[in-house]
């Protein structure tokens, strides 16, 4: 086998390990960040023993509106947060996925034209002699 052989064959292998590295990129939906819901909680009074555990955190601070403009805010950031890192996940795989089979099928290509060319066992004429020489006439 010549050395053009065996880098073809590389160079197929290497395509279609290539290609199946971007079939297998998929992102699934437990993969992405939840999205959190649109339901802004309301004032609910805590039992004594919550208070004492230490769990949530005191809603009211002075006003029911005060506190639904405050939440509203903190929950629109939130949701818009989750929303774009999601995008960013799902673009991202999608770009690797592409780039994976487009390079895949590129190096199967070049490896297949380097492999059959590496077949013949002949000696590379210049490019001179395929053409023939022009000063002879």
């Amino acid at each position: 086998m010549s050395k053009k052989m065996i880098a073809g064959l590389l160079g197929v292998i290497l395509g279609v390990i290539l290609v199946f590295m971007g079939l297998g990129t998929t992102v699934s939906d437990s993969d992405l960040p939840e999205i959190p819901d649109r339901i802004l909680p309301s004032f609910v009074s805590r039992s004594s023993e919550e208070a004492a555990a230490g769990e949530g955190t005191p809603e009211y601070v002075g006003g029911d509106a005060y506190n639904f403009i405050i939440e509203a805010g903190i929950r629109g950031g939130e949701i818009s947060g989750a929303t774009t890192s999601r995008a960013i996940y799902a673009s991202a795989a999608t770009i690797a996925r592409s780039v994976y089979i487009s390079a895949g099928m590129l190096s199967i290509a070049i490896g297949a034209i380097t492999f059959v060319g590496g077949m013949d066992g002949k000696k590379e004429e210049p490019l001179t002699a395929a053409i023939g020489d022009s000063n002879t006439e």
